[in-house]
């Protein structure tokens, strides 16, 4: 296993983000694993247009959601570096923090399994982030918007189970890794997350069934500054980043959010 670290990325219709996710880390990792299940937008003429050594593209078809696990699981078995990072279409990374998560991953001590990054969640359109309070993941006393990305590649019977989307990683035990607190470490540093965002031109399909979020978030100042990516220039394949809510999300939005706020404080 040599020193490194690997992404691993698994699309269908992602055509509005992938270029900024992968372009984002692409200078600082070893290599990079991106499968597509059978997009029919711009994904794979976007992810063609990146010119990239360390990019392994390949294309699997149309694949049912009990079948992506067996795609991650490829992806861990092609990998020869110590780490590798969970990188979907819709995480855009600041190089900061990818600079520090391959930092950490090279001197961490072998007993540390995997670097759990605190995202901020875009909501409505990019320009607006979500509240804090709407985060359900849980690790030790924090709780919130975090997410487990960087895995060490030679844990002991790494696998995955689950069905897409609550896929998980395990150990020979059966143990999930993001369950193992002591051998997880927290990065300071966040990524931006675009989930809740219209993240391909066209319709989504019945397997990647993503939930829409209509929420009114809130803004962020006039001098934040994105990922540094979405400053370069792109292909003309790719979607403009720049888009607001149009008048009808807007207006379900005014009407959703308050419900959405009452039942976090709740329950």
């Amino acid at each position: 296993m040599k020193q490194g670290i690997t992404t691993h990325t698994i699309v269908r219709n992602e055509d509005r983000f992938v270029w900024f996710a992968l372009t984002a880390v692409a200078r600082y990792v070893d290599r990079m694993l991106v499968f597509d299940t059978g997009s029919t937008d711009e994904t794979k003429e976007i992810i063609n247009s990146i010119k990239n050594p360390k990019l392994i593209f390949a294309e699997k078809g149309k694949r049912e959601a009990e079948e992506l696990v067996g795609l991650r699981q490829q992806q861990i078995d092609r990998t020869d570096t110590e780490w590798f990072l969970i990188l979907d279409g819709d995480e855009i990374w600041w190089e900061a923090a990818i600079k520090k998560v391959v930092h950490m991953a090279n001197r961490l001590p072998q007993n540390i399994w995997g670097i759990i990054t605190p995202t901020i969640n875009c909501v409505g359109d990019i320009y607006h982030y979500q509240e804090e309070r709407a985060g359900r993941y849980e690790f030790g006393r924090k709780k919130g918007h975090y997410a487990v990305r960087a895995m060490r590649r030679n844990i002991r019977g790494l696998h995955v189970e689950g069905r897409y989307p609550l896929e998980g990683y395990f150990d020979s035990q059966g143990k999930p890794i993001t369950k193992q607190d002591n051998k997880l470490v927290f990065l300071d540093k966040p990524y931006l997350h675009v989930t809740n965002l219209k993240r391909s031109t066209k319709q989504q399909d019945r397997v990647i069934a993503r939930e829409r979020k209509y929420e009114v978030g809130i803004p962020f100042p006039a001098n934040f500054r994105y990922p540094e990516v979405f400053y370069e220039k792109y292909p003309s394949c790719v979607p403009s980043p720049w888009t607001k809510m149009t008048k009808p999300e807007k207006l379900r939005s005014l009407l959703e959010t308050p419900l959405k706020k009452v039942k976090r404080r709740i329950l």
